[in-house]
């Protein structure tokens, strides 16, 4: 889930990394800006992805819990370690604003916190790269069967070719794609 994130080459930098990583589903919590991401940055990431959005972050953590997953949000003072998120059969992350991180409601809903441990002086990782390494460790071991590469595979191309629905409905119809309707292949 991403609260709030300013930047659209973060917002975008994090979708890559979903995709990167097997993550699906992204949950997103405009901001008062909007929900924006940098095209050129995502590389396209954004077309395999479902992208879900909600109106507050503490309703997506109470949706996201219905569910069956445990919710921990990104903090400096979190408990757990990303390594131990992929132990868990249902997990899902909270990054929040770049300069207040999650949104004290959204806190009150998780379940608790994760913390990336630091060694070096600076507190605190820019939000894509937190989220790069925490998808990182909590999705080891995963990985899609072939029917389900298949799937968003074609949701991929039928997304990214102009007229994907009409030209699939002439292939089906014995009409060359690209024909005239009517003219004979």
């Amino acid at each position: 889930m991403l609260e709030d994130i300013s930047d659209p080459h973060n917002t975008s930098a994090v979708l890559r990394s979903c995709d990167a990583f097997g993550v699906q589903r992204v949950h997103v919590v405009p901001g008062p800006h909007g929900f924006l991401a940098a095209r050129a940055v995502t590389k396209g990431a954004h077309r395999w992805l479902d992208v879900l959005r909600h109106s507050r972050g503490d309703a997506c953590v109470a949706s996201l819990r219905r569910e069956g997953f445990t919710v921990l949000y990104a903090s400096m003072e979190g408990e757990r370690r990303p390594a131990e998120l992929a132990q868990i059969p249902k997990v899902a992350v909270v990054f929040g604003n770049e300069h207040r991180g999650p949104s004290q409601e959204a806190r009150a809903a998780c379940d608790g916190g994760f913390a990336i441990p630091m060694r070096g002086f600076v507190d605190s990782l820019n939000v894509s790269v937190a989220a790069a390494i925490t998808l990182f460790a909590a999705t080891t071991g995963g990985d899609l069967d072939e029917a389900e590469r298949r799937t968003l595979t074609a949701r991929y191309l039928m997304q990214s070719v102009r007229d994907a629905a009409r030209i699939i409905a002439d292939y089906a119809a014995g009409r060359t794609p690209g024909t005239e309707r009517g003219s004979e292949p």
